[in-house]
């Protein structure tokens, strides 16, 4: 059995973020989210969407920025920012 992600005691809420952001995708990175999220391997992607090799890295480095800003945290202790 699979436990839920946990990061530094944010699990759920980490799940909400998560959530929020991937409803929040354009249809492409949504795409690419859904196939990513299936195990497929982003070698093995762009016959499937149709796009260039080149098209769907970009795209991947897209979607991973946005979901790092959308996970991004201020750390509420020292002010500075923190990625959970």
């Amino acid at each position: 059995m699979e436990k839920p992600l946990a990061f530094f005691g944010h699990g759920e809420e980490l799940r909400l973020d998560l959530d929020k952001a991937v409803s929040l995708l354009d249809p492409q990175a949504r795409a690419l989210w859904n196939e990513l999220c299936q195990g497929k391997r982003l070698r093995d992607l762009p016959q499937l969407l149709r796009v260039s090799y080149r098209t769907l890295k970009r795209r991947w480095r897209q979607l991973r920025e946005q979901l790092i800003r959308a996970l991004h945290r201020p750390d509420e202790q020292s002010g500075t920012s923190t990625l959970v």
